[in-house]
């Protein structure tokens, strides 16, 4: 949800008070974003893992177990 608050009429004026805050909030708001979109792709990554351990857990058995092999 993209909130374009700029574009209301007043607006402005909290623009004036908190620029810095604002500027900052886009900052931190973009910052996370990426981190969401970092974490849906590491929740990807990790499902892979899991079904990649399972394999080797069915092909290895308690030599993974054993030495924790990833």
């Amino acid at each position: 949800m993209k909130r374009d608050r700029w574009k209301e009429k007043d607006g402005e004026r909290w623009m004036k008070r908190d620029r810095w805050r604002e500027t900052d909030g886009e900052i931190w708001m973009v910052r996370y974003r990426w981190r969401e979109m970092d974490e849906e792709r590491w929740m990807e990554r990790d499902r892979w893992r899991e079904k990649d351990e399972e394999r080797w857990m069915e092909r290895y058995g308690w030599r993974v177990m054993m030495h924790g092999y990833r």
